[in-house]
Order: structure tokens, then C-alpha cells, then sequence
């Protein structure tokens, strides 16, 4: 049973339209937008036309390109100075890491001496030895875990 027709079109007209294509503006629309812009435009310059009559307009640009200029400059010499204090920075902070190393691998290498212990041949750095596995003992089987 199909629903009557009044339901279907209530249907359609409760759709969303992702995908279809807008309608263009009507043509009356079309011309009043066009004519705003072109009065826009038109007041726009005779505006500027009589600030050029009014000011000098070659020293006002000249004197707003130098000021213009002078904040890229200022604006220069600060980010160079501020990379400048972030890489003595990096170089403070590396100095200070290679003291706080050479110092723990001192502490290191005195540490046996300091404890009484003298490190033996082939022995790692908790005295253990590196050059084989110690076996299980006798009885005593290792877990293997099979694939």
C-alpha cells in the first residue's frame, strides 16, 4: 500500500538537501548587489581622491613606510636576540648535563674501590659474570615456553 500523495510531498519537503544545487539569485537581486558595489566603490574613491587634495599623500606614505620599516626592524633585532638567549640556554643546560655525567660515571668507576671490591675479569657491572648462562641446578629443568 503506497501512501497518498499529500504525504509524500509533506515527506519531500521535510527532506534535508545535502546535495542539491542552490537556485541563483533572482535577477532583480543580481542587479541591486551589483549596483551597491559599484557605489561603494565609486564613494571609496572620491573619498580618497579628496584626502590626496586635502594631505600631502607623498609624505604621508613615506612617513608611514619608514614606521612601517622601523617596527620589521625592532621586530628583527628582538627574535635575534631572543634565538640568541635560547641558544646560550641550550648551551648552559648541555655544559651542565656533561658535568652531572662525567660526575655519575666517576661515582661509578669508584664505586667497587670505595666498597672494598675489586672488580674481577669478565664480571659486568653488579659483579656478575657475562660469559655464559649459569646452568639450572641438577634435577631442576628451565621453563621453556613453546611456540
Amino acid at each position: 500500500m503506497k501512501p497518498p500523495a499529500a504525504v509524500q510531498r509533506q515527506a519531500r519537503r521535510r527532506e534535508r538537501r545535502v546535495f542539491s544545487r542552490r537556485q541563483p539569485p533572482a535577477a532583480w537581486k543580481q542587479a541591486l548587489i551589483g549596483l551597491a558595489c559599484i557605489t561603494a566603490g565609486t564613494g571609496l574613491i572620491v573619498a580618497l581622491h579628496q584626502l590626496i587634495l586635502r594631505l600631502d599623500a607623498v609624505l604621508l606614505f613615506s612617513e608611514s613606510l619608514s614606521h612601517l620599516i622601523g617596527g620589521f626592524i625592532n621586530l628583527g633585532l628582538g627574535l635575534g636576540q631572543l634565538l640568541g638567549l635560547l641558544l646560550l640556554l641550550l648551551v648552559t643546560v648541555g655544559a651542565l648535563l656533561l658535568v652531572l655525567a662525567g660526575l655519575i660515571r666517576i661515582g661509578r668507576s669508584l664505586g667497587p674501590a670505595v666498597q672494598g671490591k675489586a672488580p674481577t675479569p669478565g664480571a659486568g657491572p653488579a659483579g656478575q659474570t657475562t660469559q655464559g648462562r649459569e646452568r639450572p641446578a641438577a634435577g631442576r629443568r628451565s621453563p621453556r615456553r613453546r611456540p
